[in-house]
């Protein structure tokens, strides 16, 4: 995310950039977590409670969660 001492916030919607970069600088160190999380229509009324359990013990701004629902096949 910084080199030389420019921050690389491309990977951030243009919204977010500022922020972030803020982030880093404050900080000198940000991570990107990637996560998938299968799902079916049995466990899709509870998918939310499930991502809030997996969520529930990292340290983060949840102003920065971004969730996409995706097709396993295209």
């Amino acid at each position: 995310m910084m080199s030389n001492g420019f921050v690389d916030t491309s990977f951030f919607p243009l919204s977010d950039q500022t922020k972030v970069a803020s982030l880093v600088n404050d900080h000198r160190i940000i991570y990107v977590l990637e996560v998938t999380k299968y799902y079916d229509s049995t466990t899709l009324p509870i998918i939310d409670q499930v991502i809030e359990i997996l969520t529930r013990t990292l340290s983060f701004s949840r102003e920065f969660m971004f969730v996409q629902d995706v097709p396993y096949f295209d």
